[in-house]
């Protein structure tokens, strides 16, 4: 599948009302528009789609600004980055925005400090959760820390995450969803995860801090095949200057394994669309607020 393509069923599974189906045959999912919103922006064109996202987004945004999975699991907010990032240069959507940036910046409810046992990383540090007062995990405090920089909002929620994900990472580098040690043993990393890690890390700490993490990912992204491990190690080695050689060839083999395994979900295309797009990195999407 080529690039063309590839917009042209994102665009096909947009729904009347304006949100996108998962997958083909699939249901509308916030998360599945958001990331549609951003692969037709970076595309460019496609205004009319994109106005109609993110009315429909808006329209499940609830009272206390989260943007849930659905109405009937309230507390399962993590897609809200992902609303904030898709009303980004929205400009009729300012109090979605400021209710998403209100939601996001709430003190969080911090954990009874736990001493019986060595875990391997500070459970005092609070980032972002799956699902609302829960633990803290990777993926959605990198997509909260991302969101909120790409508003301006450097606060102390903002800090902490990062000190979070520095303390989340493995001695030996990398990431996984969220934990390091467990029995006295070190977790495998993912290289989903140490992609969305060091995106959201750009910027935020030196090169030293993180350089086992980057050669990780550089040594393992060519041994890989799944779209979300292409895509984030692309557009996380882009946003530390150091996107691959073969980075086009690479999304290219990845999409054409389609006609083997079946279409992707369109979150996986709108990524790969954008590591494809991005030359440096998810943050070369966004123009300044």
């Amino acid at each position: 599948m080529s690039l063309d393509s590839c917009l042209k069923t994102m665009a096909a599974r947009q729904t009347e009302e304006g949100s996108f189906l998962s997958r083909e045959g699939g249901y509308p999912r916030p998360d599945a528009t958001a990331w549609g919103i951003l692969g037709l922006k970076t595309a460019g064109g496609f205004e009319e789609n994109i106005l109609k996202a993110r009315q429909s987004l808006g329209a499940v945004q609830l009272e206390s600004g989260a943007v849930p999975v659905d109405r009937e699991h309230p507390q399962s907010a993590w897609p809200t980055p992902l609303a904030l990032l898709a009303w980004h240069g929205w400009k009729d959507g300012a109090k979605q925005v400021e209710n998403a940036l209100g939601f996001l910046t709430t003190p969080p409810v911090r954990p009874a400090k736990n001493t019986s046992v060595d875990i391997g990383m500070n459970t005092q540090l609070v980032g972002y959760s799956w699902i609302d007062g829960t633990s803290s995990w990777v993926e959605p405090t990198s997509m909260a820390i991302f969101a909120l920089e790409r508003f301006g909002k450097k606060n102390d929620r903002v800090d902490e995450g990062i000190r979070l994900l520095l303390d989340r990472q493995l001695p030996r580098g990398g990431w996984n969803y969220g934990n390091t040690v467990v029995y006295n043993m070190e977790l495998y990393p993912s290289e989903e995860y140490i992609g969305i890690a060091l995106t959201a890390l750009a910027g935020h700490c030196q090169p030293t801090d993180i350089e086992k993490s980057i050669t990780m990912l550089e040594s393992r992204l060519e041994k890989h095949r799944t779209p979300l491990t292409i895509a984030w190690g692309i557009l996380a080695l882009a946003a530390w200057n150091r996107r691959p050689a073969r980075a086009d060839q690479m999304i290219e083999e990845c999409l054409a394994r389609q006609e083997i395994i079946g279409p992707f979900d369109t979150t996986h295309l709108a990524l790969l669309l954008i590591a494809a797009k991005a030359k440096t990195g998810l943050a070369g999407i966004f123009t300044p607020q």
